[in-house]
């Protein structure tokens, strides 16, 4: 791997490298801001599709999700998706930023390898408070928003289909089984 460069010709390269380079640790990079992410997307999650579902039975004049079509769930499902990508697109994106950034192996006095920090974004994060503060002071407000239409169509479409099925094959399990 050359120096500055972000690019593995292959999967083995880039464990060796890392491994070398940052230890196990590498491979963890981001996890803590990855469960800090999660976290408020799903409950922005869930609060959004039970807004939008209590919503569509009211506008659709259905009594119960039983009368919900399958169309209204993959609506709700969008929606929610969307708006809960929307809201945590900060925490994300500095949590992308956090995972991606490698390591350089450079020498210390000691003779240890130490990783000097690589980033498509070019400054350094430690941790998701420090990346959002960064965020803000490096690319303003903007800089919250970057990525966000992506995200929203990626999680619009995949929180959509799956809890629509979800639902769908709630319903038919209670008709089943008598719930």
């Amino acid at each position: 791997v050359k120096p500055g460069s972000l690019y593995y010709k292959n999967g083995y390269q880039a464990i060796t490298h890392i491994i070398k380079t940052e230890g196990l640790a590498g491979f963890y990079r981001g996890y803590g801001a990855t469960l800090v992410s999660f976290g408020p997307f799903s409950g922005f999650y869930f609060l959004f599709y039970e807004k939008f579902k209590n919503f569509a039975k009211s506008i659709g004049g259905y009594s119960s999700e039983k009368d919900m079509p399958f169309w209204a769930f993959l609506l709700c499902g969008a929606g929610a998706g969307s708006g809960a990508a929307l809201v945590t697109n900060p925490l994300d994106l500095v949590k992308l930023r956090l995972q991606i950034q490698r390591g350089q192996a450079n020498s210390n006095k000691g003779g240890k390898t130490t990783a000097k920090p690589l980033s498509i974004s070019k400054v350094e994060y430690k941790n998701i408070l420090d990346g959002l503060v960064k965020l803000y002071k490096y690319e303003g407000i903007a800089g919250f928003a970057c990525g966000v239409q992506a995200r929203m169509l990626f999680f619009g479409t995949s929180t959509a289909l799956s809890i629509a099925l979800f639902e769908s094959l709630k319903l038919g399990f209670q008709d089943v089984l008598g719930g």
